[in-house]
């Protein structure tokens, strides 16, 4: 008998996953929508998700955001920067939904975010991020069975 231990990273699987142990091709996807969280809200913005409706949590976002982007974009630029990071955190709020059907395919997620590319016809500007490690907290040891 062969075991091997696997760490997950909790924080990153799906309702479904974590109480039932169902995988799914929507498990990358809700994974996908916790990266986007914290890339456009940082570490704690799935929690303050769940704290307030979906349109209010965007409109924070969105403000937090227009404050970040004025430093560097200003004029016509600043409202299509602004309309990428609304659609950005939708398509982030529709892939963590608790309900799998719901969440997008793969395919949906890219035709969304490539539209929002034309609005400016330019890249992304650098806004400063700050990092933060992982919580070793939200490590899940699994124990893998291989026969």
């Amino acid at each position: 008998m062969c075991f091997t231990y696997v760490f997950i990273c909790s924080g990153y699987l799906p309702p479904e996953y974590i109480e039932k142990n169902v995988l799914s091709n929507k498990l990358d996807i809700f994974s996908l929508g916790v990266v986007m969280l914290n890339i456009i809200t940082g570490p704690r913005g799935r929690s303050r998700s769940a704290e307030m409706s979906s349109q209010e949590f965007t409109d924070l976002v969105l403000g937090n955001w227009t404050i970040r982007l004025q430093a560097t974009w200003n004029g016509s630029s600043l409202e299509a920067y602004r309309q990428q990071v609304k659609t950005c955190t939708e398509i982030a709020l529709k892939c963590v939904e608790i309900d799998r059907h719901k969440r997008p395919n793969i395919l949906d997620i890219v035709n969304k975010i490539n539209e929002t590319e034309t609005m400016t016809g330019k890249p992304w500007p650098r806004v400063p991020v700050r990092e933060r490690p992982p919580r070793e907290a939200n490590l899940i040891q699994r124990r893998v069975y291989h026969p």
